[in-house]
C-alpha cells in the first residue's frame, strides 16, 4: 500500500523519512479510534493529536482517513457530520470499521462473568 503521496518528487532519505512519518501519522489517527471507538472527523482528530503533542498537519490526517477508508478498510465513513475545524462547513465523521476489529467488550463481559461465577 502507497502511504505517502510523493507530489513534491522527493528521493532518497527524503523520500524514506516522508513515507516513515506518513507511517506513524496513520498509526497514531488508528490508535485514537482504536482506544476510544468513538466517531470522529478529521478536525477533531487533528485537535486531539495536537493536544498529545504530536505535531501533524491538518492534511496530513485527512489523507491519512481517507487511505485508512479506501487501502486498509481500517475506518468507515459515517453519514453523520459535525461542524469542523473552524465551525463553518460540516464534515464528515468516521469510525473504526466494525467488522474488521470488532469490540472485544462482550468477550471481557463473559470473560469477567464466567470468573466471576466460579
Amino acid at each position: 500500500m502507497k502511504i505517502y503521496h510523493n507530489t513534491t518528487g522527493l528521493v532518497g532519505e527524503e523520500l524514506k523519512e516522508a513515507v516513515q512519518r506518513a507511517k506513524f501519522h496513520n498509526e497514531a489517527i488508528l490508535s485514537i479510534f482504536l482506544n476510544t471507538r468513538q466517531g470522529y472527523g478529521p478536525s477533531q482528530i487533528h485537535k486531539l493529536l495536537t493536544k498529545a503533542g504530536r505535531k501533524i498537519d491538518i492534511n496530513s490526517v485527512r489523507r491519512g482517513i481517507t487511505d485508512m477508508t479506501t487501502k486498509t478498510k481500517d475506518l468507515v465513513k459515517t453519514s453523520q457530520r459535525r461542524p469542523g475545524q473552524y465551525h463553518t462547513d460540516p464534515e464528515y465523521v468516521w469510525q473504526i470499521n466494525p467488522i474488521k476489529y470488532p469490540s472485544q467488550q462482550g468477550e471481557q463481559t463473559a470473560l469477567f462473568n464466567n470468573e466471576k461465577a466460579a
